[in-house]
């Protein structure tokens, strides 16, 4: 739970900067659901199985100031090195938050891609995780989403659960292309046994 609060703290950061800067493939197992009630909407927390898939990333510690221009920067990377290389996206980017802190995070961004997939010094072939999840899709602007990562943390609680690796974020909207926030979606991931 010490790893969610964190999360929920450098999640607020990260939304306070980008907007300060103004900057499905998962096999469902719908045993276990809630929904969790806030003042305008309901989180549909529930625990999925979810497999693993091939991606291009890179990684980095950096300050909580740091976060909205290292992503900007290393998506940017990635999304040459995929043109370059022919790789097909087939799936939403994803921000995985390996540890957090009040200061430096340990912080992977990365695209799923299909292809022969050959990494360099700074871009690292790996997989995302495989097994059990705790997931939640929250909708809106990025400064709510840490309403959605206390549904997750209050689900666990209740169902007794323990986290098992490091929480991830995949970004279902392009809000390049969508500049209406009430229509964006990031789905939350929190690794469970």
């Amino acid at each position: 739970m010490k790893k969610i609060s964190a999360l929920l703290l450098i999640v607020f950061l990260f939304v306070f900067v980008s907007c300060k800067n103004d900057d499905k493939e998962n096999k469902e197992n719908k045993e276990q659901t809630t929904d969790v009630k806030d003042e305008k909407s309901e989180i549909q927390v529930k625990v999925e199985e979810v497999t693993k898939k091939q991606m291009i990333s890179m990684r980095t510690e950096m300050e909580m100031s740091q976060i909205s221009t290292e992503f900007a920067r290393m998506y940017g990377e990635l999304m040459k090195y995929v043109e370059e290389n022919s790789y097909k996206i087939v799936a939403p980017p994803v921000a995985i938050y390996h540890s957090w802190s009040y200061s430096i995070n340990d912080v992977e961004v990365g695209l799923i891609v299909e292809g022969d997939l050959k990494g360099t010094d700074n871009i690292i072939v790996s997989e995302t995780y495989e097994g059990k999840v705790v997931t939640a899709i929250h909708f809106g602007a990025y400064d709510k989403v840490h309403k959605s990562w206390m549904a997750i943390d209050d689900y666990i609680k209740a169902n007794k659960l323990e986290e098992n690796g490091a929480a991830w974020e995949e970004y279902i909207t392009d809000t390049a292309l969508e500049q209406d926030t009430s229509k964006w979606q990031t789905k939350l991931y929190m690794p469970v046994k």
